[in-house]
């Protein structure tokens, strides 16, 4: 078995392009789905594999594809951190977005210092328009990264302003521009939540 693992990893980054790579890596690990049917890490990183295999672009199909596999460890372990992980990526658009609740509803539980794990829930709840949970989410994920996760607090903005919460907001990017100017790499994070308060706040 570990030698299948390793040979799909030398499948995902041998020489290539990367699309027929992700693809190949799929194939790959969609053969050790069905060799090793009771392993959960298998199901999980195929799962993660067909959503890798999406390129640029939500393929529905592909995407419930892996969520179909995804909820199948998930019925077996609701406590797989993958299993959650790939489940809120599956259904993370409002059409689909409901059945994503129950494993946004855990996650954050699963791994609760975990930076990525405490925003990741905020997918689903955005995509429903649950801005308390958006709000309450990245919060948790701004606070536990040390004010370092910039990502959460864009969405964290996000939630402030469809809220009407624009102090808040001002605030929190006044901290993120602050910040930045120390040297930081913000990349595209300080103008996309300036567009948004201008957006939102018509100011």
């Amino acid at each position: 078995k570990e030698k299948d693992f390793l040979n799909a990893v030398e499948v995902l980054f041998e020489d290539g392009e990367k699309k027929e790579r992700d693809a190949a890596y799929a194939e790959a690990m969609g053969q050790m789905y069905r060799k090793y049917t009771d392993d959960l890490e298998a199901a999980s990183f195929y799962a993660l594999a067909l959503l890798g295999s999406s390129e640029n672009s939500r393929d529905i199909p592909t995407y419930m594809k892996a969520a179909a596999i995804a909820e199948e460890v998930f019925a077996k372990n609701p406590q797989h951190p993958g299993a959650v992980h790939y489940l809120i990526h599956s259904y993370d658009d409002p059409v689909h977005a409901p059945l994503g609740l129950r494993a946004a509803r855990v996650y954050a539980k699963i791994a609760p210092s975990a930076v990525h794990a405490l925003h990741m829930p905020s997918h689903i709840f955005l995509a429903l328009g649950m801005w308390d949970d958006v709000e309450s989410c990245n919060d948790a994920s701004w606070k536990a990264s040390k004010f370092n996760s910039y990502h959460a607090a864009h969405w964290l903005e996000y939630a402030y302003l469809q809220k009407g919460k624009f102090p808040e907001a001002r605030e929190l990017l006044n901290k993120v521009e602050s910040q930045a100017k120390s040297g930081a790499d913000y990349s595209w994070y300080i103008p996309a939540m300036r567009a948004a308060y201008v957006i939102e706040t018509q100011s």
